[in-house]
């Protein structure tokens, strides 16, 4: 098991506090009079402009308001000028129709761009419930992280309600060698393959020093040590990772876990080895961004080879 090491605020009576590397400050920063951006700049009455709820990890936006890091990185128009230090943030992006959607818990629409929050909503289909992000945690509304372009996945609670039952039964199933199974192509789209090899592999989990994290390191990845030789780090320990961009980071070991690795084979011959919540059986339900871009038996005889000749083809 990994560890996240928490802040908080000096100047908070109540326990607001954020993870480090979410709040985007490094741990030799903090001590025991370290104060939020919000306190340390005297605002203590400032309430974010995505949601309009005071408190929390707050950061400063462009234009001079607040928003939580948290509405930012659930809203997919917002970003991050420094991304490691989480500020400042930028909503020049968001389109007026965020703002003029009405969240379903606190029933607030925005009467003017900036004014009342902006709003997101279920991934599911087309499904229109929309919710500010804090009102959704707050209700226990489901989100994870999703693969770009998007950037979180939500399930409202009508939809998590139908599907989760059938999603807990559907993993529960093993799957065999030899198995035909829907998974992710390197043209990154998917298609029908076989399973040609399941083994297990022991992933490391690291924090880097810019305050991301990363669940699925291989140990030869850490180049400061011999891990296949002297074992895994020590919890907290400084390691150099090589990324598979060839640069070298400085991170934080945090802990280990083990994942099931399944090798598939498409009909061009290609292979890939994929964990299991990237591998579908033909009985599950597919999430939204699987349905997007999956190419059905008969197109995929024509453009798996075509893919491999450089010529692009759209599928619709």
């Amino acid at each position: 098991m990994g560890y996240c090491v928490v802040a908080f605020c000096v100047f908070m009576p109540l326990p607001v506090s954020s993870p480090l590397g979410c709040y985007g400050v490094a741990a030799d920063d903090v001590s025991e009079d370290w104060s939020c951006d919000r306190c340390a700049d005297g605002t203590f009455t400032a309430e974010c402009c995505l949601c309009n709820l005071r408190g929390g990890a707050l950061k400063k936006t462009t234009d001079d308001r607040w928003a939580h890091v948290m509405c930012a990185v659930a809203l997919s128009e917002v970003w991050f000028r420094d991304e490691a230090r989480r500020s400042p943030i930028d909503t020049s992006r968001i389109p007026m129709q965020r703002y003029k959607l009405k969240c379903i818990y606190c029933r607030k629409r925005c009467v003017r761009r900036g004014g009342g929050g902006a709003c997101i909503q279920c991934s599911c289909g087309r499904c229109p419930t929309s919710f500010h992000v804090t009102c959704a945690h707050a209700a226990g509304v489901t989100m994870e992280p999703d693969d770009w372009p998007y950037v979180v996945s939500i399930t409202c609670h009508r939809h998590q309600s139908r599907s989760s039952s059938a999603q807990r039964a559907a993993f529960q199933k093993d799957i065999v060698l030899g198995q035909t199974v829907i998974s992710k192509h390197k043209n990154l789209r998917y298609y029908s393959s076989k399973v040609t090899q399941v083994t297990s592999q022991t992933f490391f989990e690291v924090m880097f020093d810019d305050g991301s994290f990363s669940n699925d390191t291989y140990p030869e990845d850490i180049v400061s040590r011999d891990c296949a030789c002297l074992g895994p780090p020590e919890v907290g320990e400084a390691v150099q990772v090589k990324w598979p961009d060839g640069l070298f980071y400085g991170a934080k070991y945090q802990g280990s876990n083990t994942s099931h690795m399944y090798q598939v084979e498409f009909e061009d011959g290609s292979q890939v080895v994929a964990k299991r919540e990237d591998v579908y059986t033909l009985d599950e339900d597919l999430p939204k961004k699987v349905k997007g871009r999956l190419v059905s038996t008969v197109l995929a005889k024509h453009l798996l080879p075509c893919v491999c000749g450089r010529v692009l083809f759209i599928v619709i």
